[in-house]
């Protein structure tokens, strides 16, 4: 089966500066790989390379750079001077995003701020609201909460919103970055089963950006471990760190 992302020999950073460097990475389609680490070791900026989100290339890493969606190869150095609009096609029609801050449009209501973001403009309204009643009875939250406006939940119902709201989505890759941060261990473990049963009975692809690293192994199908660069000494002081690196291996649910 062709690879979700195959990347080899690249640099990941912001403005010349290395955050991360990545030898070789290859994320299987069809299951669930969650990326963990310290903060500052780049989890956030894979996930933006991975999802198209931002220009974070540098340089290759010593050998050709390489970088693949879904088998479909980009040259790492033009992507983004040469293929914008091929990037936001990709993300539009196969990605889906859930976002650390959940950016839901505080003053529309939660079924608003879920069929806006659900680009499914030709599926009848009934069936949408069918599955969005579904993953909601799933995630403990009243179907009532659709009539709400987004100010008006918590914080721990907004980031269920919004994992709803990318589910809904016909997506081949969700792309999530903390969709656990606000919610309590047992709400934290219902979300990832309803995503791990997804993922596996529709051949989908999830990559997970995660602190919470029990739960990644006990998920994961792929564990990507971030490990950040030694700081080099400058004249008896910490200097720059050296780029973090990271390394794969299989989750609990594979051994």
């Amino acid at each position: 089966m062709v690879p979700a992302f195959a990347l080899r020999d690249i640099s990941l950073g912001y403005l010349g500066f290395e955050v991360l460097r990545v030898d070789e990475l290859v994320v299987p389609q069809g299951g669930m790989a969650f990326v963990i680490g310290p903060s500052g070791a780049g989890k956030s900026t894979l996930l933006e390379t991975l999802g198209l989100m931002s220009d974070t290339f540098i340089k290759g890493g010593g050998g050709t750079p390489e970088f693949r969606i879904e088998g479909e190869a980009f040259a790492p150095a033009t992507l983004w001077s040469a293929q914008r609009r091929r990037l936001a096609d990709i993300r539009r029609e196969r990605f889906s995003f859930i976002f650390q801050s959940t950016n839901l449009m505080p003053n529309f209501t939660i079924w608003e701020n879920i069929r806006m973001a659900s680009f499914s403009g030709d599926e009848p309204e009934e069936d949408v609201r069918a599955r969005v009643g579904s993953l909601m009875d799933a995630l403990n939250l009243p179907r009532h909460t659709l009539d709400k406006p987004a100010h008006a939940v918590s914080g721990g119902q907004r980031q269920r919103i919004a994992f709803i709201r990318a589910m809904v989505k016909d997506y081949s890759v969700l792309l999530a970055d903390e969709p656990t941060g606000n919610l309590d261990p047992e709400n934290a473990v219902i979300l990832f089963e309803v995503l791990k049963k997804s993922v596996t009975d529709s051949g989908r692809t999830a990559v997970v950006v995660t602190h919470h690293v029990e739960l990644a192994e006990r998920f994961g199908d792929l564990v990507i471990e971030l490990e950040p660069g030694a700081r080099k000494e400058l004249g008896g002081q910490d200097g720059a760190a050296s780029p973090a690196r990271l390394r794969t291996r299989t989750g609990a649910w594979d051994r």
